[in-house]
């Protein structure tokens, strides 16, 4: 016979344990509920799946959250109501932190309400006074009401702290102080992101003078600097409006040009360094592309060094690649270019050489280049302009189109040199 006793400790130990089993479920439904719940919202892709698993997290200011940012993604205005609504659970449940003042502040201002956008953009720098976005935000909004100075205040602090700001503070400052430099550096500061972005903004307006300046406040430059973009912009606006001189400063600082250009001499005038590709921009002989003729250094003839440019012409070919170089000048008045040249040449019409200052259609100065036994000497007197900044100078033919001409033989060029005579 079974002890009485024993069964009825039995049956409270069974009791015991589904009263246990129950206190723990309990103890983890909510938990396990709320896990589900912010796992859904947080990975949602859709304002409608983000819904779903706020209903098993509703206090949850993460899943709020980021259920208003699906809702902004869908640009309905009914989606823009319940957003703000979203933002403004977010910060009740969670108000330190300062990401959701933020997003709120911003959603109140693009609803129309700056009134109480403001309050909540104030709080978040509050809880975060050193971060570039929150300054941004609060004196963008500021500046839209018209309170300019206290507007720049925080837009300089932003840009001071992230330089990123520096492009569209500079475009802010200088649309709104109508264009004046001296104006708009006070206002923005002195940092180098906001001298980047004036001289690239002072470049495309064809301010060029002063967009050296503002380069020129920049510390030393490089392929590394976080730059290096903007000056190739300004060197490359530079260097197609014949601001040569300029544009080898600029260039230089970012890599664009090589070290050993300098104003007023011609680059590799020898032939005693390798020819390099023409990029369009450079400061160096630059060949047009092409098969016939063929172009290249060559041992054979010489007027000094080891080398010279040797052009040859295939019997029977057609075409001429006229072969260019730029240069650099930091002075006015009267220079003189000299050179030698061996021609062999027999065509249908004469290469020329020529001097042209950017942007004339003259020639500043130009010879015709007879055939020839020996190396002879050619002597070019031109006139630099005020406000010229370099010349170049051309190879090419006249009596026909380049496409065009017919020549058989070689002739050979050494021994470029530039001087400045007064």
């Amino acid at each position: 016979m079974q002890d009485p006793l024993i069964s009825l400790k039995s049956g409270s130990r069974r009791a015991a344990v589904i009263l246990i089993a129950g206190a723990l479920i309990a103890l983890l439904y909510f938990p396990v509920k709320w896990a589900f719940g912010h796992a859904v919202a947080v990975n949602a892709e859709s304002a409608e799946v983000a819904a779903f698993g706020i209903g098993f997290a509703p206090d949850d200011a993460r899943a709020r959250f980021d259920h208003a940012l699906l809702l902004e993604q869908t640009l309905l205005p009914g989606d823009q109501e319940l957003a703000i609504q979203e933002f403004e659970a977010a910060v009740r449940l969670s108000p330190n932190n300062y990401v959701y003042w933020l997003y709120l502040g911003n959603a109140l201002e693009r609803a129309g309400d700056p009134a109480r956008a403001e309050p909540c953009l104030r709080r978040a720098l509050e809880l975060a006074p050193n971060y570039a976005r929150v300054q941004w935000a609060l004196g963008n909004l500021l500046l839209r009401q018209g309170r300019v100075d206290e507007a720049f205040e925080l837009v300089r602090r932003a840009v001071s702290q992230d330089g990123k700001y520096a492009d569209p503070a500079s475009v802010l400052a200088w649309q709104l102080f109508d264009k004046d430099i001296v104006r708009v550096n006070e206002i923005l500061g002195d940092s180098p992101a906001v001298h980047a972005s004036l001289a690239a903004i002072l470049a495309s307006e064809g301010r060029f003078d002063d967009a050296v300046a503002a380069w020129r406040r920049l510390p030393i430059q490089g392929d590394n600097s976080p730059f290096h973009e903007k000056g190739r912009a300004i060197f490359a606006r530079l260097f197609d409006a014949g601001r040569f001189t300029a544009a080898i400063e600029v260039g230089k600082s970012v890599g664009a040009v090589e070290d050993d250009v300098r104003p007023g001499a011609v680059t590799n005038g020898g032939f005693e360094s390798a020819l390099s590709a023409a990029d369009g921009r450079g400061f160096t002989w630059a060949i047009a592309d092409g098969d016939d003729p063929r172009v290249g250094l060559n041992e054979g003839q010489k007027h000094s060094g080891k080398y010279s440019l040797l052009m040859s012409f295939s019997p029977g070919g057609r075409g001429f690649r006229p072969v260019v170089q730029r240069v650099g000048l930091d002075r006015t008045g009267i220079y003189v270019l000299e050179f030698y040249y061996r021609s062999e040449l027999k065509g249908n019409s004469t290469p020329v050489f020529e001097i042209l200052i950017p942007g004339d259609t003259v020639p500043a100065a130009r010879a015709k280049l007879q055939p020839n036994e020996g190396w002879a000497g050619v002597r070019l007197p031109f006139t630099v302009p005020p406000g010229a900044e370099g010349v170049e100078l051309r190879l090419s033919v006249e009596g026909c189109q380049p496409q065009d001409c017919s020549f058989t033989g070689n002739i050979w060029f050494d021994d470029f040199s530039m001087t400045f005579e007064q």
